[in-house]
Protein backbone atom coordinates (compact mmCIF):
# COMPACT_ATOMS: atom_id res chain seq x y z
CA UNK A 1 0.00 0.00 0.00
CA UNK A 2 3.01 2.62 0.90
CA UNK A 3 4.51 1.92 -2.19
CA UNK A 4 1.36 2.71 -4.17
CA UNK A 5 0.66 5.76 -2.46
CA UNK A 6 4.79 7.32 -3.47
CA UNK A 7 3.33 6.92 -7.02
CA UNK A 8 -0.24 9.14 -6.67
CA UNK A 9 -0.68 9.50 -10.15
CA UNK A 10 -0.74 6.14 -11.14
CA UNK A 11 -3.71 5.01 -9.13
CA UNK A 12 -7.53 6.30 -8.57
CA UNK A 13 -8.52 7.15 -5.13
CA UNK A 14 -10.50 3.96 -4.98
CA UNK A 15 -7.24 1.56 -6.21
CA UNK A 16 -5.70 2.94 -3.04
CA UNK A 17 -8.10 2.44 -0.41
CA UNK A 18 -6.62 0.37 2.00
CA UNK A 19 -9.37 -2.00 2.27
CA UNK A 20 -9.19 -2.78 -0.94
CA UNK A 21 -5.44 -3.59 -1.38
CA UNK A 22 -4.66 -4.83 2.13
CA UNK A 23 -8.36 -5.79 3.19
CA UNK A 24 -10.39 -4.58 6.48
CA UNK A 25 -9.87 -7.48 8.93
CA UNK A 26 -6.02 -8.54 7.77
CA UNK A 27 -3.73 -8.49 10.12
CA UNK A 28 -0.62 -6.34 9.58
CA UNK A 29 3.12 -7.34 11.35
CA UNK A 30 4.81 -3.68 12.11
CA UNK A 31 8.18 -3.08 10.28
CA UNK A 32 10.52 -1.04 9.82
CA UNK A 33 11.50 1.13 6.75
CA UNK A 34 14.20 -1.14 4.18
CA UNK A 35 16.23 2.11 4.88
CA UNK A 36 16.43 1.61 8.23
CA UNK A 37 19.00 -1.49 7.39
CA UNK A 38 21.62 0.86 6.04
CA UNK A 39 22.02 2.58 9.77
CA UNK A 40 24.12 0.65 11.73
CA UNK A 41 23.48 2.89 15.01
CA UNK A 42 19.85 1.89 15.24
CA UNK A 43 16.30 3.22 13.74
CA UNK A 44 13.88 5.06 15.92
CA UNK A 45 11.53 7.72 14.33
CA UNK A 46 12.71 11.46 15.48
CA UNK A 47 10.30 13.60 13.84
CA UNK A 48 6.68 13.87 12.35
CA UNK A 49 6.32 15.78 9.08
CA UNK A 50 3.08 16.76 7.82
CA UNK A 51 3.07 16.31 4.11
CA UNK A 52 0.19 19.56 3.80
CA UNK A 53 2.58 21.78 6.16
CA UNK A 54 5.47 21.09 3.78
CA UNK A 55 3.90 22.18 0.80
CA UNK A 56 1.98 24.94 2.60
CA UNK A 57 3.54 28.44 0.82
CA UNK A 58 4.02 30.21 4.15
CA UNK A 59 4.94 26.81 6.87
CA UNK A 60 6.94 24.61 3.62
CA UNK A 61 10.30 26.19 4.24
CA UNK A 62 10.50 26.18 7.92
CA UNK A 63 9.52 22.15 7.62
CA UNK A 64 11.81 21.53 5.06
CA UNK A 65 14.45 22.71 7.48
CA UNK A 66 12.74 20.89 10.18
CA UNK A 67 13.78 17.40 7.82
CA UNK A 68 17.06 18.48 6.81
CA UNK A 69 18.46 19.29 10.91
CA UNK A 70 16.74 15.36 11.19
CA UNK A 71 18.47 13.83 9.17
CA UNK A 72 21.92 16.21 8.63
CA UNK A 73 24.82 14.50 9.59
CA UNK A 74 23.72 11.09 10.55
CA UNK A 75 24.96 7.84 8.89
CA UNK A 76 24.08 7.47 5.34
CA UNK A 77 22.18 10.59 4.78
CA UNK A 78 23.46 12.97 1.78
CA UNK A 79 21.79 16.51 2.47
CA UNK A 80 22.27 19.57 0.28
CA UNK A 81 24.03 22.35 1.95
CA UNK A 82 22.07 24.80 4.04
CA UNK A 83 22.18 27.61 1.36
CA UNK A 84 20.42 25.88 -1.26
CA UNK A 85 17.35 24.07 0.82
CA UNK A 86 14.92 26.95 0.53
CA UNK A 87 15.93 27.08 -3.16
CA UNK A 88 15.37 23.86 -3.87
CA UNK A 89 12.22 23.41 -1.72
CA UNK A 90 10.67 26.49 -3.82
CA UNK A 91 11.83 24.89 -7.64
CA UNK A 92 10.24 21.34 -5.50
CA UNK A 93 7.17 22.55 -4.19
CA UNK A 94 6.52 26.22 -5.88
CA UNK A 95 7.36 25.73 -9.19
CA UNK A 96 6.52 21.83 -9.23
CA UNK A 97 10.30 21.31 -10.98
CA UNK A 98 10.10 17.53 -9.29
CA UNK A 99 7.97 14.43 -9.53
CA UNK A 100 4.52 14.49 -9.18
CA UNK A 101 3.26 15.03 -5.53
CA UNK A 102 -0.32 13.84 -3.94
CA UNK A 103 -0.57 17.81 -4.83
CA UNK A 104 -0.57 17.03 -8.22
CA UNK A 105 -3.56 14.50 -7.77
CA UNK A 106 -7.20 14.65 -9.43
CA UNK A 107 -9.97 14.25 -7.50
CA UNK A 108 -11.27 14.75 -4.09
CA UNK A 109 -9.82 17.76 -2.26
CA UNK A 110 -9.99 18.15 1.24
CA UNK A 111 -13.15 20.33 1.62
CA UNK A 112 -14.80 17.36 0.02
CA UNK A 113 -14.50 15.28 2.79
CA UNK A 114 -16.90 15.26 6.33
CA UNK A 115 -15.89 13.63 9.63
CA UNK A 116 -18.38 12.35 12.13
CA UNK A 117 -17.76 11.52 16.01
CA UNK A 118 -19.60 8.31 16.43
Amino acid sequence: HWNMLMVPTAYTLEQLQYDVVVGADTHVEPSYDPNCALITNGCAPVKVISAERLADPVKGPAVGLEIAAAVDDKEGMNVISPEARNCIWGELIIRKKGMKTFLDRGGYEEHDYSFTKG
